[in-house]
């Protein structure tokens, strides 16, 4: 069992909860040389996620929700740890009645009942709306886009770009490949060092500056142009803020 401390100028939040939590179990993960971390996420969550993320405007990629294996959402602490999700098909009801019928006991979370959390009220919404299914069935459709996207972009990536001292060198081929876009939004998060994907809008604009022949920053790293090729670095500017621009930042590997 892992205990967390809380300083007294951190933001209380379920987010920052789940970034601490996450933060925890990464490190112990790393101490065991565990390689996955298995999360208890139900269908029922998923649901709930979806619909936060549909009522929030989000895009495809928001909509596909959450994946049954995915890289741990922290950094650097998750670096090289998978997260799955076996149960993710399986209802939260289903579950629970699996674990009385085998006699196990588990804790609920006091948090679910605070309201003035989204997910609680996301929660109510579902139960009053029965839309469980439908929201299930968008995640999955909406995934398929999204894996056929990254598909894409890894082909672009794999024939266009190279990677050395902690940049990437893309040859002008990779703005007029199929997965272009895609492609642009995981160099700036893998380049810059980010904890969150751009996102596709985000991504689009970057690739309409670069199509003009201008160079651009998105996510803490730097696109610029040379020798006619276009070579991403971290942004000095992303790492340390503006006024510390003229600061030179280690590479990533």
């Amino acid at each position: 069992m892992l205990r967390l401390t809380w300083p007294d100028s951190a933001r209380r939040s379920q987010d920052a909860a789940r970034q601490a939590r996450h933060r925890a179990l990464a490190r112990l993960a790393a101490a065991r040389g565990a390689k996955i971390l298995c999360l208890g996420h139900t269908r029922d969550d998923q649901a709930e996620t979806v619909l936060m993320r549909r009522d929030a405007g989000s895009g495809a990629r928001g909509l596909a929700g959450m994946a049954t294996l995915s890289p741990s959402p922290v950094w650097p602490e998750g670096r090289d740890l998978w997260i799955a999700r076996p149960v993710l098909g399986v209802s939260r009801d289903a579950l629970r009645t699996h674990l009385r019928e085998a006699g196990l006991d588990w804790i609920e979370d006091p948090s679910n009942t605070v309201v003035k959390f989204a997910r609680v009220r996301a929660r109510a919404q579902l139960r009053a709306s029965g839309e469980t299914e439908a929201l299930v069935e968008i995640a999955a459709r909406h995934a398929a886009i999204a894996e056929a996207e990254d598909r894409a972009a890894l082909e672009a990536i794999e024939l266009s770009v190279a990677f050395a001292d902690g940049a990437a060198i893309a040859q002008p081929g990779l703005l007029s490949a199929p997965g272009a876009v895609r492609a642009l939004a995981v160099l700036a998060l893998g380049v810059g060092g980010g904890l969150r994907d751009p996102g596709p809008a985000a991504a689009a604009r970057l690739h309409a500056r670069l199509t003009e022949g201008r160079g651009a920053t998105l996510g803490g790293a730097r696109f610029s142009f040379a020798q006619g090729a276009l070579k991403v670095t971290r942004d000095p500017g992303g790492v340390h803020g503006r006024r510390g621009g003229g600061v030179a930042v280690a590479p990533l590997a």
